[in-house]
């Protein structure tokens, strides 16, 4: 089962499909600022988010960042290169991942910019 679910995840992985679900919670940029947002609508390359303070825009992807959270499936950067993996853990803006090509024992800490939704 677990071989399973890693070749999909790696497959998906690969394909570069990343998650994105109206309604889901993001942080958006607003003048150098990042906000608590959720996400109204995507088109390629933009995205309509409505921030925490009522103010609905789009943003580049450069502006937005989804939120992770523990059992999720990333695609993780590690020693340069985009790997399938799970979350594990979150404290601050760190978060520990298992990779799934690795032994379950093998845990790193990673900022969110080395974090990446793909779709489930």
């Amino acid at each position: 089962m677990y071989k399973t679910i890693s070749l999909f995840a790696l497959f998906i992985a690969q394909t570069g499909l990343y998650a994105q679900s109206k309604g889901e919670r993001v942080s958006a940029e607003l003048e150098g600022k990042w906000f608590g947002a959720v996400l109204v609508d995507f088109k390629i390359g933009l995205y309509q988010v409505k921030l925490d303070t009522d103010t609905t825009m789009w943003v580049t992807k450069d502006r937005i960042k989804f939120n992770f959270y523990a059992g999720d499936i990333v695609k993780a950067e590690w020693l340069g290169s985009w790997y399938p993996a799970t979350i594990l853990e979150q404290k601050g803006d760190m978060y520990r991942v298992r990779f799934h090509e690795m032994s379950s024992e093998v845990t790193e800490w990673l900022r969110m910019d080395q974090l990446k939704k793909i779709s489930k």
